[in-house]
């Protein structure tokens, strides 16, 4: 009876590897956490040499429309009114895109039709971001960039 409860009481192997698993997480977890807290160190520190190493403003950093650094110039309006400006045509592009597709895929299209897209829209949502826009940094921009505004003036009107 006491080795009959010793063994239902005992740790059993896979307890013990869920033990270890955890571990291994929890050591993984932590590792990740500090190369992120490591970058944004990284990056903190090379940002604020710019405003302590070379005198720069905050302000006439963020409202300055010239970015010459070979002549201590460092205004970014133009690049951050950009990036807002394309993130806002983005959504204003994409959000009735992507609801009409979920609507077409959930809704409208028959069983067979949604057996074959839906695991093509998993495999697209699966690559990172990055790679759809150095996509569009080598293909998109050069075939249309021309055409459409000067190079490196951006979207926005000097």
């Amino acid at each position: 009876m006491k080795l009959t409860a010793h063994n239902l009481t005992a740790p059993s192997k896979e307890s013990k590897e869920e033990v270890r698993g955890r571990w291994l997480a929890g050591i993984a977890i932590t590792i990740i956490g500090m190369l992120v807290a490591v970058m944004l160190l990284f990056l903190t520190f090379q940002g604020l040499a710019l405003f302590i190493d070379n005198k720069v403003n905050v302000i006439d950093f963020i409202t300055g429309t010239d970015w010459d650094p070979g002549h201590g110039h460092f205004g970014a309006l133009p690049m951050i009114a950009t990036s807002l400006t394309i993130t806002f045509v983005a959504g204003l592009i994409s959000l009735p895109l992507a609801l009409m597709v979920a609507l077409a895929i959930t809704e409208i299209l028959p069983n067979g039709v949604r057996k074959f897209i839906q695991p093509l829209i998993e495999l697209l949502v699966g690559i990172p971001s990055v790679i759809y826009g150095f996509v569009g940094l080598t293909v998109i921009v050069p075939s249309y960039g021309a055409s459409l505004v000067e190079p490196g003036s951006g979207w926005l009107p000097p």
